[in-house]
């Protein structure tokens, strides 16, 4: 029973993973339309709001996972990383929509006057930090989930 379990789990994940990939190309499409109106704090928002729930379908796995840590946290990682770069894939597209050379001067100037050093624009060098920040976020929230999860089931076997 536990390996229909296992497979059930990771489909749902897979969809979650889908979900955010198309939340993305929703948010970049909308970008598309009201590039004059959208903010930095918009931007950065959004971009975040994607790690963001990538890492919580990887804290809910390792919760819920009766699996070793180890084979947790490759899943995890795997994931995370590949629908990240699915996500930077897309938005390379749809940069040059997105970031004309009006909207990036008014992202720019408005990121100038509240300290913040931003860089529009995807390059490799951005994407691999990007990747090795979020494993290393993974691997952290997917230890604290399976230690949440290990609790959960062994207050269960004592009662």
């Amino acid at each position: 029973m536990q390996r229909g379990e296992n497979v059930m789990r990771k489909i749902i994940i897979y969809i979650f993973a889908g979900l955010v990939i198309l939340y993305q190309i929703i948010f970049l499409t909308w970008c598309v339309f009201n590039k004059e109106s959208m903010s930095l704090g918009g931007y950065l928002i959004f971009a975040l709001s994607g790690i963001g729930i990538l890492a919580l379908i990887s804290l809910l796995n390792s919760i819920f996972s009766r699996s070793k840590f180890t084979s947790i946290l490759t899943f995890n990682i795997f994931i995370s990383a590949t629908t990240y770069l699915i996500m930077q894939i897309i938005s390379y597209f749809y940069e040059p929509l997105i970031f004309t050379d009006g909207v990036k001067e008014r992202l720019l100037l408005e990121a100038k006057k509240k300290g913040i050093e931003i860089s529009l624009g995807i390059s490799v060098g951005s994407i691999i930090s990007s990747v090795m920040i979020l494993s290393l976020i993974i691997a952290l929230i997917t230890f604290i989930g399976y230690s949440v999860g290990k609790l959960i089931r062994r207050d269960k076997k004592s009662k």
